[in-house]
């Protein structure tokens, strides 16, 4: 889509519903599979802001099946000061809910201290 000069817009408005459907630890990983239930826009545009497929007003409802991981036992905790440095630029991280270096604007959580997404599926509820 780059090469065309589009861009898919994908956003979420708010949360419908949202169940737990499974949780297990596997070696030394938690896994988490949660189902949720989006209502949102999801649209293409051109360079110029011009729609191209779907409209930007109308939301859609979009159940996701999400699978979170992270080291077993970790416990997440958004009150220390720093949580290591970037693998990328060495800067001290601080913890915060994107999981992002504030230089670099690149995730660099791996699951050691807090939940990461590992994957996204389609599903029908």
């Amino acid at each position: 889509m780059m090469s065309k000069k589009q861009y898919h817009i994908k956003d979420i408005e708010q949360v419908k519903g949202l169940i737990i459907k499974d949780y297990r630890v596997e070696n030394n990983i938690e896994i988490l599979k949660v189902a949720i239930t989006f209502i949102m826009k999801d649209y293409i545009i051109d360079k110029k802001d011009k729609t191209i497929r779907n409209s930007r007003y109308d939301l859609f409802e979009k159940p996701l099946l999400i699978t979170f991981i992270r080291e077993k036992g970790v416990k997440s905790n958004y009150s220390v000061s720093n949580v290591g440095n970037c693998p990328n630029c060495g800067a001290v991280l601080k913890p915060n809910l994107k999981a992002t270096c504030d230089y670099f604007r690149v995730s660099v959580n791996d699951g050691k201290y807090n939940w990461i997404i590992d994957n996204i599926e389609d599903i029908n509820i």
